[in-house]
């Protein structure tokens, strides 16, 4: 594009050619804020943990996602980006750099959503192989030739149904409506960002449903059942146990702080309770405005967030 009204304006194809100039799209992804630009290393992390619409398939082969859930679409998983599993976040969580917060005296095992969540089948990673706990051989290794994605080589490996696009991008079922922005002040652009934020939030792995549906059920939802068949958070888990440390400050997510007045967005905040009052939410997906209120880039690495509308 060769102006800004342009550029926020142009569609990025499903269907690229071998020869798209994925630069000519640089511009769109840097200045994806409403403050500083978030430069292109800083944005190729929120890439990397985006929530998208799954397909039952962990490298987006034979696209068939759907916005619905029903017996016959496909569950919500986090990222389809890179080879799909981002098991390598478990390296830096409770490290010196992280921003993530263990609830005290736990220790979990984080699986971090690419494809289906019930073992047993073929159309996904077992869990027992993405568990950093795991002492299997068969460990999923993201970095192995045998799980990247790919669009070429001898021979090629997990290919996607969009063959054109860039070896670190898997296809999506909302990638036109990720870049397409009327102008850079777009809320649809915050509100990818936002989500992108929430996207980042590792799953704490619990077993509800019995050896049927186990992983994902979604019905008697208990904060205080992990290990049991009965309940808990459903097994293709957008909400965990972990404690996002900036949404905490802002939101007030501190000790038992759970009564009918604080603002719900889906943390345990208690975790001696036998209940918590936090409002059970989706994934990053569908989080709006209306839920969460204005997202404000305060510098590359530094969000805020303002309660009410745009």
């Amino acid at each position: 594009a060769e102006n800004e009204a342009d550029r926020f304006n142009q569609l990025l194809s499903l269907n690229p050619s071998p020869n798209t100039n994925w630069a000519r799209y640089l511009n769109v992804v840097q200045r994806f804020t409403t403050g500083p630009n978030l430069d292109s290393s800083t944005f190729d992390q929120f890439l990397d943990f985006l929530p998208w619409i799954g397909n039952n398939k962990p490298f987006s082969n034979s696209h068939t996602a759907s916005l619905s859930v029903s017996s016959n679409t496909p569950l919500p998983t986090f990222s389809n980006i890179n080879v799909g599993v981002k098991s390598d976040i478990t390296k830096h969580l409770n490290k010196e750099n992280t921003r993530w917060v263990f609830i005290p005296n736990s220790s979990p095992d984080i699986w971090t959503g690419a494809g289906y969540r019930k073992q047993g089948n073929n159309n996904g990673i077992s869990l027992t192989s993405v568990l950093p706990s795991s002492n299997s051989s068969q460990q999923f290794n993201p970095s192995s030739m045998e799980n990247q994605v790919t669009s070429g080589g001898s021979p090629a490996k997990k290919t996607t149904t969009y063959p054109a696009l860039p070896n670190s991008i898997s296809p999506t079922s909302d990638w036109s409506n990720a870049l397409t922005f009327t102008n850079k002040n777009n809320p649809q652009r915050n509100q990818l960002l936002l989500r992108a934020l929430l996207g980042t939030i590792p799953v704490l792995i619990n077993k509800s449903g019995d050896s049927n549906d186990q992983f994902n059920k979604d019905s008697e939802q208990k904060w205080n059942e992990t290990e049991k068949p009965g309940g808990n958070l459903p097994g293709f888990g957008e909400v965990n146990g972990l404690y996002n440390a900036a949404l905490l400050h802002t939101y007030g997510f501190f000790g038992t702080n759970t009564n009918s007045t604080d603002p719900k967005i889906g943390f345990k905040a208690d975790s001696s309770s036998s209940s918590s009052s936090s409002t059970l939410v989706g994934s990053g997906l569908n989080w709006t405005s209306q839920d969460v209120g204005n997202l404000v880039v305060i510098n590359d690495t530094s969000f805020g967030f303002q309660l009410g509308g745009w």
